[in-house]
């Protein structure tokens, strides 16, 4: 949770600098499932706040705090627009809490996948100074994460690669213990461990840069540690891609490296509500990496960027999607395999660029294009190989 005595403080930065990166709409649930019982979690609003300033501010890519899942409304039959949408849509309002249903179809998951963590054996010492596990329900905890790869032998979507984990903790024991994840390329525990512990443990204002962190040997491997007088986080390269967090009040380095060495992965169920990023990501003018994204609402495939309020239809032929929650702009094309085409984007300035569709597996082939620093995008189009155009988005009118 964020400290009391940083929380005012907080709240203004966010408000100040990333009123235009994170939608209004990006919210986090209130609840989670204490084992027995259910219990209101008061600071969850305040870890997806601080989850989503962070990335935004660092340039860390993490795709899921520029956008939220969202409930989806009925969906009419396959080439129909939806009623009461834009065409070729399908409308997602936002979720309120973890009891709101996730809207999306579940993707099979490959037994051993990687995803949230917590506590197994530890020394009964330890186990008495720690409360009962609360966690959301893994359907819930999944919208913070993306299918990152997948099993292409097999032909039902079988995701085998998470990525994501919006810096908040998944996983908490009473009051003074919670356990995170952040999963993705390149992810590493100093920059994850700075990200947590520099506005939670001192304030944004009081700490400006990453003081050295103490090195704790947890088992064979080193993780590196912040402290701020009784409370502390540890962070650890479990495997390349994978780093796993501790925040815990009350414990020293040794009995951190203790729990630490306790964590072990969630078993997740045998299909999630995942959202599947497809194709080749680019970095937007603030280094964010930005992808396309793939999710299915009752058996009917649609693609986003953001996925913010609304999802496009992929059933209904090529497709020209656009950020929609106040973030650098991007645009991107999607379409089926089997015909050469290529997305044109038009900027202000009169320059025209181009970005070949290429095949991103399950059937579709894609192009996304961020708008460079200094010009404004006010046109897309999708154009076949003889440079008839089979699609188009006005950028001037359409972008946010």
């Amino acid at each position: 949770m964020i400290d009391e005595d940083t929380d005012t403080e907080f709240e203004a930065l966010l408000t100040a600098t990333l009123a235009e990166m994170i939608p209004a709409a990006h919210r986090a649930a209130e609840h989670r499932s204490v084992i027995g019982r259910p219990r209101v979690r008061r600071d969850s609003r305040r870890f997806a706040l601080v989850g989503s300033a962070l990335v935004a501010a660092a340039g860390i890519a993490a795709f899921v705090l520029l956008q939220t899942h969202h409930v989806a409304t009925p969906t009419p039959p396959a080439g129909q627009p939806p009623t009461g949408g834009t065409p070729a849509t399908i409308s997602v309002p936002s979720i309120d809490d973890e009891h709101s249903p996730v809207p999306f179809d579940g993707v099979a998951v490959a037994p051993g996948t990687i995803g949230w963590f917590h506590l197994g054996h530890t020394p009964a010492p330890l186990t008495a100074r720690i409360g009962a596990e609360q966690r959301w329900s893994d359907a819930y905890t999944s919208i913070f994460f993306t299918c990152a790869d997948w099993d292409r032998a097999k032909p039902m979507l079988t995701c085998t690669r998470l990525e994501g984990g919006n810096y908040i903790s998944h996983t908490r024991y009473g009051s003074n213990l919670e356990i995170g994840t952040q999963l993705g390329d390149g992810v590493d525990a100093a920059k994850v461990l700075w990200a947590m512990a520099q506005g939670s443990l001192w304030g944004y204002d009081r700490q400006q840069s990453p003081p050295t962190p103490t090195v704790v040997r947890i088992g064979t491997i080193d993780g590196v540690s912040d402290r701020n007088g009784d409370t502390a986080y540890l962070a650890w390269q479990r495997s390349p891609g994978v780093v796993v967090w501790l925040k815990a009040t009350g414990f020293t380095d040794a009995e951190m490296a203790q729990l630490a060495a306790a964590v072990e992965p969630v078993q997740l169920p045998a299909t999630l509500p995942l959202i599947t990023s497809i194709g080749t990501p680019a970095n937007d003018l603030h280094g964010v990496r930005r992808w396309i994204h793939l999710a299915s609402v009752h058996g009917v495939r649609c693609v986003g960027i953001t996925l913010y309020n609304q999802c496009t239809r992929a059933d209904q032929g090529p497709v020209l999607v656009h950020t929609l929650d106040g973030s650098d702009p991007a645009v991107g094309a999607v379409m089926d395999t089997g015909r050469a085409a290529t997305l044109v984007v038009t900027l202000r300035n009169g320059d025209r660029r181009r970005v070949p569709l290429v095949v991103a597996d399950l059937g579709l082939q894609t192009a996304l294009y961020t708008q460079p620093s200094g010009v404004t995008m006010v046109a897309a189009e999708i154009v076949d190989a003889s440079g008839a155009t089979i699609s188009t988005i006005d950028l001037a009118t359409s972008s946010p």
